[in-house]
């Protein structure tokens, strides 16, 4: 009885995050700085990072993340859907962190969970 219930909540489970997709009007390109940061250089001391451009590209299966002069690409998966949200994680092609993104459903913003020890940053939706 109770493996068929468990089963049963799998399945729902998973029912419920294929049938779940992230609308088209949500795509496109998103922009904002990174806050300036301070990191640990070992031996050396620390290092401070000054602030920099970002820009994240989305599309149905894609995104590229532009920081400053780097590019760099890979795919998305959805995680959860809310009445106010979505919430993704990137797997980029040049690094083994994935990233996880914020989408607000209304005034088309992204929160980027920052790559220790970078900040969170809010990006704004541009229009085209």
């Amino acid at each position: 009885m109770v493996r068929q219930f468990a089963f049963i909540l799998v399945c729902f489970f998973l029912h419920s995050n294929v049938s779940a997709q992230v609308k088209k009007s949500y795509f496109g390109k998103y922009v904002g700085t990174i806050a300036g940061y301070e990191m640990s250089a070992g031996s050396s001391g620390r290092i401070q990072i000054g602030i920099s451009a970002i820009e994240i590209q989305l599309s149905a299966k894609e995104i590229a993340v532009l920081i400053g002069t780097k590019t760099n690409k890979g795919t998305w998966t959805l995680i959860s859907e809310n009445k106010t949200n979505f919430v993704i994680e990137a797997k980029m092609d040049q690094s083994s962190a994935s990233e996880r993104l914020l989408i607000y459903k209304k005034g088309k913003k992204i929160v980027r969970e920052g790559i220790r020890p970078q900040p969170d940053v809010m990006l704004k939706k541009k229009k085209s």
